[in-house]
């Protein structure tokens, strides 16, 4: 869906061949730093901190992309940030696991 749009509005002459380049590759890189803040957060020890000097690395580099993307992505972060705290709190913790699970009967996977 992204590329055709792209290509229709290349032939429109809305982009030219820089921007045809540019927009892809930042959004490789937004999903890019998406990977490396979930690594973050889901690994532990030396390799958390590993992945998080790449998360911090990838946002760098997304920062000579697009000022306006980053200005969204660290609005995003925080906004995410700020549910994963309020999750914590939470019994079942941020993981979303209930402190008390249903009990499966027939109907339910098991």
């Amino acid at each position: 869906m992204a590329s055709a749009l792209l290509l229709g509005a290349a032939a429109a002459d809305v982009v030219n061949t820089a921007q045809l380049v540019t927009i892809p590759t930042t959004l490789f890189r937004v999903v890019y730093l998406g990977c490396t803040a979930a690594d973050t957060r889901v690994l532990s020890g030396p390799i958390r901190i590993a992945a998080a000097s790449a998360c911090l690395a990838v946002l760098v580099v997304l920062a000579f992309s697009c000022w306006a993307l980053l200005i969204a992505l660290l609005i995003w972060l925080v906004a995410y940030a700020r549910r994963f705290a309020e999750d914590t709190r939470r019994p079942g913790g941020a993981m979303g696991i209930r402190a008390d699970p249903a009990p499966l009967d027939e109907y339910s996977c098991r």
